[in-house]
């Protein structure tokens, strides 16, 4: 898929999830289009590593459900699924998991 359709199919997305590092030969509109980071050629592989790591720290927090246990925990629908069994959770249950998932 050429970067530019890419870009406007991030960028028109409510529900992409998934973060996205562009990485370019000259500076660019890539945070403008919907990129999480950007970096600019050439780059040390040590510099990427440490970009990716951030970029994927930043995205398992803001992701919209966790797993806890065999629990599967939404935060958008306020839910909990444990096989197919499904609970509407309070905001102060979905605080305290979230909680417990964050400090093991």
């Amino acid at each position: 898929m050429p970067v530019g359709q890419f870009a406007r199919s991030i960028s028109r997305s409510r529900f992409f999830f998934c973060p996205v590092m562009m990485i370019y030969l000259v500076r660019s509109r890539g945070l403008e289009i919907g990129a999480d980071d950007y970096v600019i050629k050439p780059i040390s592989p040590s510099e990427l590593v440490a970009r990716l790591k951030a970029v994927l720290r930043r995205a398992k927090a803001s992701d919209p459900s966790f797993m806890f246990g065999e629990n599967c925990v939404d935060r958008i629908a306020r839910r909990c699924e444990h096989g197919k069994k499904v609970a509407k959770l309070s905001l102060r249950e979905l605080q305290i998991l979230e909680f417990r998932y964050r400090k093991p």
